[in-house]
């Protein structure tokens, strides 16, 4: 999560947390909950600014619906993240 004056909130993505609908409905795991809380609540950004990162879509608004995949980044050779993190940023 990255956070700041004119900055939107990014959460990673899990797989368990992933399915076919909305992103912001399908969330079982505990940390995300605290993170979006705090982005919510501490940071005071609203829902539209605030991203998953998934290994597979990117950059990925938190209403988006997705469907499950199986990538991990950390199963990627070195070059294929780094391309994944330079198509994230820009």
């Amino acid at each position: 999560m990255r956070h700041g004056r004119g900055t939107d909130c990014l959460q990673p993505a899990q797989k368990q947390r992933l399915s076919t609908a909305n992103t912001r409905g399908t969330v079982p795991g505990q940390l995300l909950h605290a993170q979006l809380a705090y982005a919510r609540r501490t940071l005071q950004l609203p829902d539209a600014r605030i991203f998953i990162l998934s290994a597979q879509h990117g950059l990925v608004p938190l209403s988006q619906q997705i469907r499950p995949y199986e990538l991990a980044l950390s199963a990627l050779p070195l070059a294929d993240r780094e391309m994944w993190g330079f198509r994230v940023a820009n």
